[in-house]
Formats: structure tokens, sequence, C-alpha cells
């Protein structure tokens, strides 16, 4: 005997939720709040930040700058080289 089992898609949200029904302009609205809720954010963590803090996120936001800039390149491997993974 067997049972069939039916999943409703767990991942998918619901099309009577509240986002689906949002316009475009509540959508640039929200975006817009989220910037300034960043900016303040941003502006407390700075008024609180060490010298060394400061320091390494700056470091650090060259190095993300870097690697975005970096061309893209293809890794070539050669004949005797194996994959370890």
């Amino acid at each position: 005997m067997t049972t069939q089992i039916s999943y409703e898609p767990c991942h998918l949200p619901c099309p009577d939720m509240r986002h689906h029904s949002l316009t475009q302009e509540d959508k640039d609205r929200g975006l817009v709040w989220i910037k300034k809720v960043r900016a303040e954010l941003e502006s407390k963590r700075v008024q609180n930040e060490t010298e060394r803090e400061r320091r390494n996120r700056r470091w650090r936001m060259k190095l993300r700058e870097k690697s975005l800039r970096l061309p893209d390149r293809v890794v070539r491997r050669n004949q005797n080289e194996t994959a370890l993974y």
C-alpha cells in the first residue's frame, strides 16, 4: 500500500501576504528609509569608534574596493595538477 504525500512549498510566500501588494512607490519609500537608518547607524558607529577600529575599517574598505577592481581571470591548471576537491 502506497500513500501519496503532498508537500506545500514552504519556501514560497503566500500571495495574500502584505508585501505582495506593495506598489513601486511603497518599495521606493522603504528603500529611502533603509538608507536613512543605515546613515544613522553609521554615524553612531563612527562616534563610538576607536582609532584602531577606524584604521581597521578603512583598511578593510580599501581591500574590498581593490578586490572589486580586479579583472576577471581564468585560472589555468597544468596537466600534472589535480584538484583536491
